[in-house]
């Protein structure tokens, strides 16, 4: 593997980008995924982490399912807030004074893993209820499930197959 790195710079804004070369293209030399990238404005680091909020009505029936059944580790207990890392510097928040705010397919929350079937038997020996078997979608080039959290979201799990 190839990895590489640049940079695009204006008076404002710096974005550095690190990027994976990998599996040579016969048509245009190397396909690429973006790995990592970094923001600054006027010299300064602006982000250290996301957080992504959603309401549920049960902190513990929540934990439940995403640190008993995916494993996810618990960052920080506030009480009637929890919030979940589910990789470095990716968190995933529930609150129980927030409104849970499902419509239709919306909102998905989806965890990236090349173990997609051994966290689907996982769930299915822990009692839940995948929407289906994993499969390979064509159009995004991912193998991936779904299955409902108990606040009625939609958590796909997924590996990418480029």
């Amino acid at each position: 593997m190839d990895y590489s790195c640049y940079r695009e710079s204006n008076l404002d804004t710096t974005v550095l980008l690190l990027e994976l070369f990998f599996a040579q293209d016969s048509d245009s030399g190397y396909n690429r995924r973006t790995i990592w990238q970094f923001h600054n404005i006027g010299g300064v680091r602006m982000w250290d982490s996301l957080i992504a909020f959603y309401g549920t009505k049960s902190v513990d029936a929540t934990h439940r399912f995403y640190a008993d059944a995916l494993g996810l580790s618990l960052y920080l207990d506030q009480g009637t807030c929890r919030i979940y890392e589910v990789t470095k510097g990716g968190l995933v928040g529930f609150c129980e004074h927030l409104d849970i705010a499902v419509s239709g397919r919306s909102p998905i929350i989806t965890l990236v893993t090349d173990e997609v079937d051994e966290v689907y038997e996982n769930l299915v020996r822990l009692g839940h209820s995948p929407k289906e078997r994993p499969k390979v979608n064509e159009q995004f080039q991912i193998y991936h499930f779904f299955v409902s959290d108990p606040n009625g979201y939609n958590v796909e799990i997924q590996k990418f197959l480029d």
